[in-house]
């Protein structure tokens, strides 16, 4: 078992290494190289499972490049076609490290059951797979890892400015929220865990012609979402991780990572992660923008690609469900009464107004 082990490991550091280009049609299999040869190291990277979504990767990659994330790992999931088709630039720039896989997690799990076992989770899916291998493979390169999915967007929330230096204030306003140096505090810890502020469809039934930030802006406020069923039974559910890769041990599901010993997640109040803390929904400083839903239209699109983890759970397994439905797309629509601008204006600072000729192209896929 060692022997394999570790040849499965040599392949698939070697297969990392390669990215799927469609040269020709869309069904292309040649392969080629996908990175530089020599890394550049970022002190934080995102790992990203995604499916079909060529509409949206690169406006996700764009926003968070300008909060100062500086390497993204793209789990590509049988993409048809390939991400690559939307993604080459990055790829080529280093910025993006692209994978392509299929049914290599089935494989893995069968193989490797005390490897992909842990304590984060009780089965397992290619988002589980994939966020394990990015850390396995990756996590070396940087300090922290962050686990987002493409409709997913971490907002750094702005301190209210101080009435006594109005100079200082407008510089703050004026600058760029920057991740890494919001980061630097939590670094005694295992990780910061951060909320998910939902956002529902805003009256859009069909897709919108702006970005996610900007056309999506009714959220559901913190006493709402205190009182979802689904939110009381599991309030882990509702928050993502920003990992330190030097306390990761084995394994992660999509909100978690099961850490080392005396390596422990705090909130951005440097609270452990208790129920009642998780039940408080502190998200003053930062907060992950879910856009669970966007526009109706969106929705469907995203029924049929399913889930990429809970699907496989063996009860929904057994019912084939492979989605929550429209049952909870009217949920997050009949709640989300609030108005949430901080994505918005966070988008209007970074990228607003400059037009990216490859997601106009991404739109034509």
């Amino acid at each position: 078992m060692g022997l394999l082990a570790n040849c499965r490991r040599s392949l698939l550091l070697s297969i990392v290494a390669l990215l799927w280009i469609d040269s020709s049609s869309s069904e292309s299999t040649q392969f080629t190289l996908s990175r530089a040869e020599k890394p550049v190291h970022a002190y934080i990277a995102v790992c990203v499972l995604a499916k079909n979504e060529h509409l949206y990767i690169r406006e996700f990659i764009r926003y968070h490049h300008w909060i100062g994330i500086d390497k993204f790992y793209i789990w590509d999931n049988q993409s048809r076609p390939p991400l690559a088709d939307v993604l080459q630039d990055h790829v080529a720039s280093s910025l993006v490290e692209l994978v392509y896989f299929s049914d290599s997690w089935r494989a893995d799990a069968a193989l490797f059951p005390s490897m992909y076992n842990t304590s984060t989770r009780t089965f397992m899916s290619p988002q589980a797979w994939a966020y394990d291998n990015c850390f396995r493979m990756f996590g070396h390169r940087h300090t922290f890892l962050a686990l987002l999915d493409p409709d997913e967007f971490l907002v750094l929330k702005q301190p209210s400015p101080p009435q006594q230096q109005p100079a200082a204030a407008a510089a703050l306003a004026a600058a760029a929220p920057h991740l890494p140096t919001f980061l630097a505090q939590y670094e005694p810890y295992g990780g910061l865990v951060v909320h998910w502020q939902l956002v529902g469809p805003s009256g859009h039934v069909r897709r919108p012609n702006g970005s996610t930030m900007e056309s999506y802006t009714q959220c559901v406020p913190r006493a709402s979402l205190q009182r979802w069923t689904l939110f009381r039974a599991i309030p882990l559910g509702f928050l993502k991780s920003i990992t330190a890769t030097r306390c990761y041990q084995q394994g992660c599901n999509p909100h978690l990572c099961d850490l080392k010993p005396g390596c422990k997640y705090v909130n951005e109040a440097f609270l452990e992660p208790s129920a009642p803390v998780v039940r408080a929904l502190q998200w003053d400083r930062i907060a992950v923008f879910h856009y669970a839903t966007r526009s109706a239209e969106d929705y469907k699109a995203k029924m049929v690609r399913g889930s990429g983890h809970s699907q496989f759970l063996e009860a929904n397994r057994a019912l084939k469900r492979t989605h929550r439905g429209w049952r909870y797309f009217n949920l997050v629509n009949d709640t989300a009464t609030d108005t949430c601008l901080e994505g918005k204006q966070a988008w209007e600072r970074c990228c607003a107004g400059k037009r990216d000729v490859m997601e106009d192209a991404a739109g034509k896929v």
